[in-house]
């Protein structure tokens, strides 16, 4: 709120996680979605694609991947 957020939306879904994540930043008409950069830098994230490397790619509103891990 600091920042000058003035509604922020905490929220689960089931199923895919950037089908998810996508679908809640829609459905919550969000101008921001914040995702950790887990996956990033690992194999299996360069070789089929990581959720934070999707959900930039798939989302219509700015996405912020912040440093959760260290990509592995």
């Amino acid at each position: 709120m600091a920042a000058g957020a003035s509604q922020i939306v905490l929220a689960a879904e089931e199923g895919d996680a950037v089908d998810a994540l996508v679908k809640l930043a829609g459905t919550h008409r969000a101008d921001l979605l914040v995702v950790g950069n887990r996956g990033l830098n690992s194999l299996a994230g360069r070789l089929l694609g990581s959720v934070p490397s999707s959900v930039t790619h798939r989302a219509t509103c700015d996405v912020l991947v912040v440093h959760t891990t260290s990509g592995k």
